[in-house]
């Protein structure tokens, strides 16, 4: 994180996690040291896909779970 902090750049920085995990990332401590944290899920009882804004430094945004679609055309907030 800090490497990418230094490069002055903007870095998308992907983790899988485990299933039924507490934390927003694999180790536990990067979602402190990212300026955001997105989660995307899948809820397999209403058959949809979810994007979640846990985190994003200096704007507002609200926690609650979006539907999206993922099509030829890209994602969409649906």
């Amino acid at each position: 994180m800090s490497a990418l902090e230094t490069a002055k750049c903007t870095a998308v920085v992907t983790s899988e996690l485990p299933s039924g995990s507490s934390n927003y990332s694999r180790d536990g401590l990067s979602e402190f040291l990212a300026d955001g944290v997105i989660i995307l899920s899948l809820d397999p009882t209403m058959d949809r896909r979810k994007l979640a804004v846990m985190k994003m430094r200096s704007t507002k945004h609200t926690l609650k779970p979006q539907n999206i679609e993922i099509g030829k055309g890209g994602m969409q907030i649906i």
